[in-house]
């Protein structure tokens, strides 16, 4: 890890610290969030693959203009269809490794974020391969929104990508996050609609 990362990891970890600490605190039920955090208070090698441990990586959960699909790309590696993302770049934050694994994965541009927080921590033994041996993947996943109108164009390197109605997302995953992140798009959904109303 050189200076220049080493240095943007030591700003960026308090602030991360911060998010996932309230990101437990919305979710204190779920039990990865816990391990995330004690990998960023132990760690200074946030991002890099060459961590014995594991590292930091983003993901996207991305809607349709009228949030009722979302995206989900096929991961050849993994052999299963999942949410968009992978590893962060250097002196990239999460956030900002999310937005551009989107549309990187997805062909969409012009992509909106629509909450700032994190949207779902998740935990991966990712298997041996190219980045090595096994390793653990820290999951950040933020919520994301296509314009009207969006067409989905995948890169050659993945596998398909595909617009799955949110209510037949177990006919295309069984992972339990998935299924969590199409349950807490349902109370996103109803939150700001309530919010809305309440500005009104």
């Amino acid at each position: 890890m050189d200076e220049k990362q080493l240095k943007f990891n030591q700003r960026n970890k308090k602030r991360l610290l911060g998010e996932v600490a309230s990101y437990i605190d919305r979710y204190p039920s779920e039990t990865d969030p816990f391990q995330v955090l004690k990998f960023l208070q132990e760690e200074l090698n946030l991002f890099g693959r060459d961590s014995k441990t594991g590292h930091i990586t983003c993901s996207a959960w991305v809607l349709n203009y009228g949030r009722t699909h979302a995206v989900l790309v096929y991961h050849r590696h993994l052999n299963r269809w999942i949410q968009p993302g992978g590893h962060v770049e250097p002196v990239e934050t999460p956030r900002q490794g999310a937005l551009r694994e989107a549309v990187e994965e997805s062909g969409i541009s012009a992509l909106r974020l629509l909450d700032q927080r994190i949207f779902h921590i998740s935990i991966m033994n990712f298997p041996e391969g190219k980045d090595g041996p096994s390793h653990f993947h820290f999951d950040l996943r933020y919520l994301i929104q296509a314009p009207k109108g969006a067409v989905l164009s995948a890169p050659q390197e993945v596998g398909g990508a595909k617009w799955v109605p949110l209510n037949r997302l177990e006919a295309y995953s069984e992972e339990e996050t998935i299924l969590m992140m199409a349950e807490k798009t349902a109370n996103w959904l109803l939150e700001n609609q309530e919010a809305g109303r309440r500005q009104l």
